[in-house]
């Protein structure tokens, strides 16, 4: 298969067969941004020309662009890649903005990540050069769609099943603010842009500094958008400036109420005193369920790998006391060995300050399952409850 390198294009055949991930306005503008950009000069800098074959309709519901390009789904994508019709997947910078899980995509038609790139479409094109270098390869683009971080890992509800193993850490626990703001101006270094930032807990009103918390990440990461969220028990007990701070950053900000039984009967005053505030806000439907899926023995299976790819909360990228994960457990497993004097391994974190890191070794650490993931299985379902007192195994685990 012929495949784009960082800086030159393997010379296998005369053009590369790509695929366009989505078919919305940001698609169609990436095939045009390659056909009247990217092919004009792409010569000029010793890089094969890209002709576009398909776009891989993920949504089933935009219409059919006007431009004889076929739409194909999923089941086609696969096809056309392991019979190797297309080389590689091209995603417009837009599309890759936001929460959402694409590894999941790319892992369930087994594509390759090193066949897939991202098209930097918001950047300047003021020369040709820069009209080139807009083609970046997946691992080394630097954007991450989303990061969240904690600013308290206690919690005033206790939920059972909470992975975040709050209702386990039995005193205020608080990350030390100028550390923080030293690990996230480090995460620049390696990621120019985030699109969107959530900051979270435990329960982050219960952090007096709150306000320092959102200055800060609106100075650092001025183009994202910043959630808060909250079980809300404490939201209307927030000062003025609290809300005067998020209506300061980048549009987009505000708040994000996960939604317990315990606030039910509060839906109505929520909404009006947020409106009130005239701050962004969501709403969760009502958590009435948790899922479950700790356990405490290793699996050896070779399904780790599946599971992995499968997974809802590797998406979840977490930055925790100078480190990097693909989601949270690796910081918060602790609580649950301490609590219940067990071993789960805490593995998983990318260590900001490690010597020779890159953008592109970041993003491939990530991307991988670890040990910690043989701990989880397949989910279930079970009702939403508050933890026993004292807390016991069957309150985490299968």
């Amino acid at each position: 298969m012929s495949t784009l390198g960082n800086d030159t294009l393997q010379e296998e055949k005369e053009m590369i067969n790509a695929i366009v991930f989505g078919q919305n306005i940001y698609s169609q503008y990436l095939i045009k941004f390659m056909e009247n950009g990217y092919n004009k000069v792409a010569n000029e800098f010793g890089k094969e020309t890209i002709h576009i074959i398909a776009y891989w309709n993920i949504s089933h519901s935009d219409p059919l662009p006007e431009d004889g390009i076929a739409s194909i789904d999923s089941n086609k994508a696969k096809e056309m890649i392991e019979t190797g019709q297309a080389d590689i997947l091209l995603i417009a910078s837009q599309n890759y903005a936001g929460q959402q899980d694409f590894l999941s995509f790319f892992f369930s038609i087994g594509l390759d990540l090193d066949n897939i790139y991202i098209v930097d479409l918001e950047s300047e094109f003021s020369t040709p050069k820069s009209i080139v270098d807009a083609l970046i390869p997946y691992y080394s683009f630097r954007r991450l769609p989303y990061l969240e971080f904690h600013i308290a890992d206690h919690c005033n509800l206790n939920c059972a099943n909470c992975e975040h193993y709050s209702g386990l850490v039995k005193t205020p626990v608080f990350p030390d603010f100028a550390k923080f703001s030293q690990d996230l101006n480090r995460l620049k270094l390696f990621f120019d842009e985030i699109s969107l930032i959530r900051i979270l807990g435990g329960e982050p009103l219960l952090n007096p500094e709150i306000e320092d918390y959102i200055k800060l990440v609106g100075s650092v990461y001025p183009n994202a958008m910043i959630h808060i969220v909250t079980n809300a028990l404490l939201l209307q007990k927030m000062p003025d400036s609290f809300f005067d701070t998020l209506k300061n950053c980048h549009d987009g900000s505000g708040i994000w109420i996960s939604l317990y039984p315990v606030m039910n009967d509060k839906i109505d005053d929520l909404k009006s005193f947020l409106n009130e505030k005239g701050v962004a806000y969501g709403i969760s439907d009502i958590n009435s369920t948790f899922r479950k899926q700790q356990k405490l023995e290793r699996s050896d299976d070779e399904s780790l790998i599946k599971k992995f790819n499968t997974c809802f909360q590797k998406g979840c990228v977490n930055l925790y006391d100078g480190k990097i994960a693909a989601c949270f457990l690796p910081f918060t497993t602790k609580y649950f060995n301490q609590y219940f004097n067990e071993s789960l391994p805490e593995d998983g974190a990318v260590d900001l300050y490690e010597e020779c890191l890159t953008t592109e070794i970041i993003r491939q650490r990530i991307s991988k399952p670890f040990e910690r993931c043989r701990y989880c299985a397949e989910p279930v379902d079970g009702p939403w409850h508050t933890i026993h007192n004292p807390s016991t195994l069957d309150d985490w685990v299968l």
